[in-house]
């Protein structure tokens, strides 16, 4: 994918695909951007590069397990349920299942990467299975 964020993005980050400024709805390039809505309906998946520099390639996990910043203290992660796009951009939080709405996958355990327990904070870095798929 292309970084389109117009920041620098690490790994774990949430991204959508870039809808707006590059048009990847019509012309099909693999251009991804954050977002601060909530449950967005453009997910596109976690990035896997661990420092990708705006306008730069990088590679984003679209299917599979990724560890994933989560907002766990404000947006309440729970294990084994579904997480989306947050208010905070680049970071999941708990997906409301509302129609119309996009989701990024599930979280596979409360066991953050760093401090390798469950951490309750709005820093915590989680494994996700990123599946994403959307509510009619």
């Amino acid at each position: 994918m292309f970084n389109d964020s117009g920041s620098t993005l690490t790994s774990g980050s949430v991204v959508i695909w870039d809808n707006d400024d590059a048009e990847f709805d019509r012309s099909g390039y693999p251009y991804v951007t954050t977002t601060a809505t909530a449950d967005s309906d453009w997910v596109a998946g976690v990035t896997l590069t661990p420092s990708c520099a705006d306008q730069t390639l990088c590679e984003i996990v679209v299917y599979g397990w990724a560890w994933t910043r989560i907002l766990d203290a404000s947006d309440a992660a729970v294990e084994d349920t579904t997480v989306s796009t947050s208010t905070t951009a680049g970071i999941a939080g708990d997906w409301d299942g509302g129609a119309n709405e996009c989701y990024l996958g599930l979280v596979a355990e409360l066991y953050d990467r760093y401090t390798l327990s469950d951490n309750a904070s709005d820093t915590a870095v989680y494994p996700v299975f990123v599946n994403p798929g959307c509510e009619d």
